[in-house]
């Protein structure tokens, strides 16, 4: 049971038991907070692989009024790939219960599931350790003490300077393929909007299956990057 605005194309419900579901959660303080959030913004999260290519918003977060004023960043989230759909997150704050720790850095290993990054990754790390093998053997060769101190000092510092750039790379890697994917993922939107005024033929069913197809390989290599402080010893 869906709101026109959340259904691509629109289908018409019994007007009678949409107004008996929605007052329903209405009269005892339930809201959809996503839907509160963005009262006119279009968002589809799932598109069916019928005939007509239609889209819906699927997943809702219904919460109370108290509940709402506590969540923030309403949003729609890409999800691993063995789902059919996209997700809606929240952050939830209950006042004065949240404890924020200082985190750990973690490598996030659904980025080697692209073949690209990995071999960007294994380039990187040939690349940083030739240059951190040459700064060892200069320090083996060092024998003064003032050239050990030295030449130690700059071993650390190119060590530090690689787990640093190693750190940026899942980081930079996200941001491309987000940016790419929010691209796929507008066009994807306004071609099945455009289509509301114009008949589904195969042809027009097929671009938007291609794109939601295009779509769906750019989930696969989704990472979720959490900017924590970091340690050397971690790696």
């Amino acid at each position: 049971m869906q709101e026109s605005i959340d259904r691509n194309p629109p289908r018409l419900e019994d007007k009678r038991i949409r107004d008996i579901l929605f007052n329903t959660f209405k009269n005892k303080g339930f809201l959809d907070g996503w839907r509160q959030t963005y009262p006119d913004e279009i968002q589809f999260i799932y598109w069916s692989s019928n005939e007509l290519m239609s889209a819906s918003r699927l997943d809702r977060i219904y919460v109370s009024n108290k509940t709402y004023r506590k969540c923030h960043q309403w949003e729609i989230i890409q999800t691993p790939s063995w789902t059919d759909h996209s997700a809606v997150s929240v952050h939830y704050y209950p006042h004065d219960k949240v404890k924020k720790g200082t985190g750990q850095w973690c490598f996030n290993v659904t980025l080697l599931k692209n073949p690209e990054i990995v071999t960007d990754l294994k380039g990187f790390v040939d690349h940083s350790l030739k240059v951190f093998k040459r700064r060892v053997k200069k320090l083996e060769s060092a024998k003064s003490q003032r050239k050990i101190h030295s030449r130690s000092q700059k071993v650390v510092d190119c060590f530090q300077k690689m787990m640093n750039e190693l750190r940026e790379f899942p980081k930079t890697k996200q941001n491309e393929n987000g940016q790419n994917k929010n691209k796929l993922k507008e066009k994807l939107l306004r071609r099945i909007i455009k289509m509301d005024k114009e008949q589904r033929t195969p042809r027009r069913i097929k671009k938007l299956s291609d794109l939601k197809r295009r779509l769906g390989g750019r989930r696969l290599n989704t990472c979720t990057w959490c900017p924590l402080r970091t340690s050397s010893s971690l790696m």
